[in-house]
C-alpha cells in the first residue's frame, strides 16, 4: 500500500514539474496597435454604436476588460467627445511584420454628444481610455467625421446599385470612383446638386460623371442642369470619379449624402456608411499609419 502511495506521489510530482516547465511565462509588456484611417460614420440614432478596432500582441490583459475601463473619449485639436465602452468583442488573429496580433472591436456608446442633424469633424483624432489602476492609453486613429442624420425612406430618389472602383497606386489599393444606380421616384425630373462623401479632403466629381450601359461601358455624360448639377429624369447607372485631396491615409467606408432639388426645394437623401472594398487589416498599410501603445508590467 505504501509503495502504491509513493508511486502516485511520484507521478503527481512528475506531472507538476512538466506543467511548470511548459507553462508560458506572462509577458513583460503588451503592445497595442491602431491603424490611422480617414473615417466617416452616419449616426442615425442615439442607440447606434461606434466601432473602433485595436490589435494586441497578447490577450488576457486588463486593457480589454470592459469592467476595468472607467473613461473613454475621442479627442482632436479642439474637440473631446466622452464615450462609454458598451462592449469589447474579441475577433480573429492577424499578422503584422511577422508577429501575430489579437483583434478586439471596441463598441462605443454616446455619453455626452448626440445631435439630430449636423456634422462633427475630428482632425488627427485620438482614442483614449482610462483604467481603474490609473493607466491611460492613447492611440492615434486618423481623421474622423460623424454625420448625424436619420435615414428616411426614399421619397423622391432611390439607388439600386452601389460599388467602388479601385486601382493600385504606389503599391496600395485606392478607391478612385463610385458607381451608383440612381432612380427618380417622381414625375418629371429632379436635379442632383452634390453627392457628399463626408470624408476629410475627399470629394466626388459630379461634373466628371458618365452614364454607363448595364454592362458597365461608358455611354454619355449625364444631362447637366442650367443651374448646376445633373438632371435625373430616368433610372441610370452612373460613374463618378473621386478627388482625393486628403493626407493620403486610407479610406474605404463612408456614407453618402445626395443633395438634390425638387420643385424648388433643396433636400438630402442619406445612404448609410458602406464598406466599398475589403482587405486584410494590415495589407498595404504604411508603418507611418500605425500608432502604438506599450504597457510594461512591473
Amino acid at each position: 500500500m505504501r509503495k502504491a502511495v509513493y508511486g502516485v506521489l511520484a507521478v503527481f510530482a512528475c506531472v507538476s514539474a512538466i506543467l511548470v516547465l511548459t507553462e508560458t511565462a506572462p509577458p513583460s509588456e503588451v503592445e497595442v496597435l491602431a491603424i490611422r484611417e480617414n473615417r466617416a460614420f452616419l449616426v442615425t440614432s442615439a442607440e447606434e454604436t461606434l466601432e473602433l478596432t485595436l490589435f494586441l500582441s497578447h490577450g488576457e490583459t486588463f486593457l480589454t476588460e470592459r469592467a476595468n475601463i472607467v473613461g473613454a473619449r475621442i479627442v482632436g485639436d479642439d474637440v473631446s467627445l466622452a464615450m462609454t465602452v458598451a462592449a469589447v468583442v474579441p475577433g480573429e488573429t492577424t499578422m503584422y511584420r511577422g508577429n501575430e496580433y489579437l483583434v478586439y472591436h471596441f463598441l462605443l456608446d454616446w455619453q455626452e454628444v448626440y445631435l439630430t442633424s449636423g456634422r462633427l469633424d475630428v482632425h488627427e483624432a485620438k482614442f483614449e481610455l482610462d483604467y481603474r489602476n490609473g493607466v491611460e492609453m492613447s492611440l492615434a486613429i486618423g481623421d474622423l467625421s460623424l454625420v448625424f442624420a436619420p435615414v428616411a425612406p426614399a421619397t423622391h430618389i432611390d439607388f439600386f446599385r452601389l460599388y467602388g472602383e479601385t486601382v493600385h497606386l504606389d503599391g496600395r489599393e485606392r478607391l478612385v470612383a463610385l458607381v451608383i444606380g440612381l432612380e427618380p421616384r417622381v414625375l418629371g425630373s429632379l436635379t442632383i446638386t452634390m453627392i457628399e462623401l463626408c470624408l476629410r479632403g475627399v470629394s466626388l466629381d459630379l461634373a466628371g460623371g458618365v452614364l454607363l450601359d448595364p454592362d458597365g461601358a461608358e455611354r454619355m455624360p449625364p444631362a447637366s442642369s442650367p443651374s448646376g448639377g445633373i438632371m435625373l429624369g430616368e433610372s441610370g447607372l452612373y460613374r463618378f470619379p473621386l478627388i482625393d485631396g486628403s493626407s493620403g491615409i486610407a479610406f474605404s467606408r463612408f456614407p453618402l449624402l445626395i443633395h438634390y432639388r425638387y420643385l424648388g426645394v433643396d433636400l438630402v437623401y442619406a445612404i448609410d456608411d458602406f464598406q466599398y472594398f475589403r482587405k486584410p487589416f494590415f495589407a498595404e498599410v504604411d508603418d507611418a499609419d500605425i500608432s502604438r501603445y506599450r504597457h510594461h508590467y512591473s
